[in-house]
Order: structure tokens, then sequence, then C-alpha cells
């Protein structure tokens, strides 16, 4: 019951971020079709595809472009795809369907601690089941170019992306809402673009992490389990 609750309140939210996703795979493909005539054209992209240069020689030029177009693809909707998918279970966001059985949320046999824990669960499922998808397409349409198929490392680039809107969620999209319904989804947007402007260059980086950065994914993973944890305190101190 309370899974099919949390389908009912993220199902708006994830037909958005799969529309998100799918245009970005498109334009990751169009950026490996374009070639490097393409990139000439583009002095944006190539500054921002600067942050993955360094694995140029690893890779080599024919692999290197697959893989750097999926990777700012897949960094790209990470930071976009977030903001349709967070919530608490507590407080809905802006994308649900408005089911009536949302709005009684609170009435449900279960506590609170399991009510956030469970909602954040559905949404890391469908952040992976967008960024699995994405991969396949992108993999398939690289076979149909007759394009190289770096497929471990852009692997490794849609783990991580999906990594980094699992760490969003839990930061903005859980405490935030708990704290200022009314201004919850504007903060979250002001951060989102604050991060993506002052720290686009980190983020491309660790996406393109050619290996699993595990000191820096026991962050996450630490900075993830501290948020659900202190949202889960809040929430049983406060009446909604």
């Amino acid at each position: 019951m309370i899974w099919y609750r949390h389908w009912i309140e993220i199902r708006g939210g994830l037909y958005v971020a799969a529309i998100l996703t799918a245009f970005m795979s498109l334009l990751s493909q169009l950026l490996v079709s374009s070639g490097t005539n393409w990139f000439a054209h583009s002095g944006r992209i190539i500054k921002e595809l600067e942050a993955l240069t360094p694995h140029l020689a690893a890779m080599g030029p024919a692999r290197f472009l697959p893989w750097g177009a999926h990777t700012w693809a897949s960094a790209a909707a990470a930071v976009m795809v977030g903001i349709f998918l967070a919530g608490t279970g507590i407080r809905t966001n802006g994308f649900q369907p408005g089911h009536a059985s949302m709005y009684y949320t609170l009435t449900f046999p279960i506590s609170r601690f399991e009510l956030i824990w469970t909602r954040f669960a559905s949404a890391c499922a469908a952040v992976y089941v967008l960024f699995a998808a994405m991969l396949v397409v992108d993999c398939a349409v690289l076979l149909v170019m007759r394009q190289p198929v770096p497929l471990r490392p852009m692997a490794v680039s849609s783990f991580l992306a999906g990594l980094l809107v699992v760490a969003v969620m839990a930061v903005f999209g859980v405490l935030v809402p708990l704290w200022k319904e009314q201004v919850s989804a504007l903060l979250f947007v002001l951060a989102i673009s604050a991060a993506v402007h002052w720290g686009w260059s980190s983020i491309l980086r660790f996406a393109g992490s050619l290996d699993i950065p595990w000191l820096s994914i026991g962050g996450i993973l630490f900075v993830t389990g501290a948020a659900l944890s202190t949202a889960a305190i809040l929430a049983r101190r406060q009446e909604f």
C-alpha cells in the first residue's frame, strides 16, 4: 500500500524526468554524430568538456567522444532530475497528479521514519531506472551508427550521475520541505542553480571518473544517511 502511495506521488514528476533524460540522450547522440565539426562551432561545450580531457589519452579520440557526450548529458540530466523526484512522503511536491489518498498519508499505520525512507527508496529506484534506460539507448544508438561503445566508462558515468541525484534529493528534497513548504521549491531550484553556476566542472569531473571514486561515494552515502535521519527526527517533532 505504501509503495503504491509513493508511486501516486512521484509518477507526475517521473514523466517529466523521463522526458528530460530522453532529451539529453538525444542531445548526446547529436554531439557524437556531428563529431568535431559540431564541437568546433561550440566553444561552450568545448570549455565544459575540458574537465574530461585528462582522460583523452587513456581512452583514445575514437572512444572519448561517445563517452564524453554521454557523461556530459548524464551530468546535465542529474542536475535536473532531482527537482522532479525529490520529496518526503509527508509533504508532496508540485508534480503530483492530485490523488486524494496523498492527503491522508499520516493516517497510515507506519512511522514517519519508514514513510520518509521508503519514499526516498522509491525515488532512488526511479532515478536508476531512468539512467539505466538512458545508458541502454545511448549504447544501442552508438552500435547502429557504427561508433565505438565504451560500455564500462559509460556505465560508471551513469552510476555516478545517479549518485549525484541521490545526494541532491537527500539534502534538498527531504530536509527543505520539512522546514518551509511554501518556499521549498524555490530554494531547491536556487540551490541547484548555484551549484551548477559555481560547481559544474566539479560535477562533470565526478561523473566522468573512469574509476569509481570510493572515497567520494562514501561521503555521499554518509551525507545521505545523515540527511534522511535528520529529516526523520524533525518529522517526529512537527505537526503536519
